[in-house]
């Protein structure tokens, strides 16, 4: 089942924003997949996120956007 069919209670979007090698994606890398990497490169674009969650038994999206500095 895709985002489009699934019905969420709230959308929450946050883009990233900031100079360059500041922890931008290592603040995504460590909410999205519990990881950080000491060594990760600059995000060439941009970087997109998507994910569902369940809060006080309410279907959330959250998408978060990580931009380049």
């Amino acid at each position: 089942m895709n985002d489009q069919s699934k019905t969420f209670e709230h959308h929450i979007r946050i883009t990233l924003t900031g100079d360059s090698s500041v922890g931008k994606s290592n603040l995504l890398s460590q909410y999205s997949w519990n990881e950080f990497d000491s060594k990760i490169g600059p995000t060439l674009g941009i970087d997109f996120f998507n994910q569902e969650r369940v809060l006080n038994n309410k279907q959330i999206h959250v998408q978060i956007t990580d931009t380049a500095g």
